[in-house]
């Protein structure tokens, strides 16, 4: 049991701490030299929850059907599920808190999709499902 629940906390520093990292270098294309210079990242904890247990489980069984799939095509299935899965879960915490996590900032672009998922997002969830799909098949299989 404790090892599972390390193996899931380990899903979410994971997913935390690539967000973390994303969030940064996105910084280097902000119009605000401070931001570029700084280069700061930022996840919320109310990701956590998504990252270690949603992504990883909703991964364990997506991926063992389309294990066979090209390495790119099992990318978009997973960026597609990942998509969707951010857009119901930051839907779930606006009406639980009000607004979401990073709603105020994906309103101000205009590639959002209702503020809570950006579809310009989408190579990074490929990345993304990949790293899971990797650490589904060496940590949950």
């Amino acid at each position: 049991m404790i090892e599972k629940v390390f193996v899931l906390l380990i899903f979410g520093a994971v997913g935390l701490g690539i967000e973390v990292i994303f969030t940064s270098a996105s910084a280097l294309f902000n119009k605000d030299e401070r931001d570029r210079v700084r280069l700061f990242g930022y996840s919320s904890l109310w990701y956590l929850p998504l990252y270690a247990f949603a992504l990883p489980l909703g991964m364990y069984y997506v991926q063992s059907g389309v294990g066979d799939f090209p390495l790119i095509v099992r990318g978009i299935i997973y960026a597609f599920l990942c998509q969707a899965g951010e857009f119901i879960a930051m839907g779930a915490l606006h009406l639980l808190n009000g607004k979401s996590p990073s709603e105020a900032d994906y309103l101000k672009s205009n590639r959002s999709i209702y503020g809570f998922t950006r579809w310009d997002f989408f190579p990074a969830f490929i990345l993304l499902g990949l790293i899971f799909e990797y650490l589904v098949r060496h940590l949950l299989v």
